[in-house]
């Protein structure tokens, strides 16, 4: 006889509420803790999101690699479900110059934001190299610090700058 968690497990796509997993879950003290893989489907491009790594009491936790049903992905380190640490995060994919190509971050993140020594390299090529705090680029020009937006061209950060002064 199956035990009520192989019943929800077989149910079809959408027939299974997250309360109801959630429930099941706690009534047997079931969660995930250490390394493994859980697998979330195909997104629509057929792409398997998924995440590898570490748990911690049912969070991932530690080194991963989580692939977005979206197309992103992040490798590195979280923290109950949060990126912390040195991690590379890739954009979906986007169209540059006739080329599907990605943004990509990579270095320290702090509570889930690029925080710190990094690399942000545009989908075109071109690459920021410096400091980051709470997701922006700080760009120091004439001796004045300016936080932008990273996924600014250099022609947009320097009108930016321009208008600033």
């Amino acid at each position: 006889m199956l035990d009520t968690l192989d019943k929800l497990k077989i149910k079809k796509e959408g027939e299974v509420t997250p309360e109801e997993l959630e429930e099941e879950k706690a009534k047997y003290n079931c969660f995930r803790h250490g390394v493994g893989i859980q697998l979330f489907g195909k997104n629509s491009e057929g792409v398997t999101c998924k995440y590898a790594g570490e748990w911690c009491k049912d969070k991932v936790h530690g080194d991963g690699h989580y692939i977005y049903p979206d197309g992103s992905m992040f490798k590195g380190n979280f923290n109950n479900g949060i990126f912390e640490g040195y991690g590379i995060y890739q954009w979906p994919l986007s169209q540059s110059n006739g080329l599907k190509k990605r943004h990509q971050y990579k270095g320290i993140w702090v509570s889930g934001k690029m925080h710190g020594k990094g690399e942000f390299t545009h989908a075109d090529g071109s690459c920021l190299q410096g400091t980051f705090a709470n997701n922006q680029f700080e760009k120091c020009v004439n001796k004045k610090t300016y936080f932008l937006n990273p996924f600014l061209t250099t022609n947009e950060q320097a009108n930016f700058i321009k208008k600033s002064d």
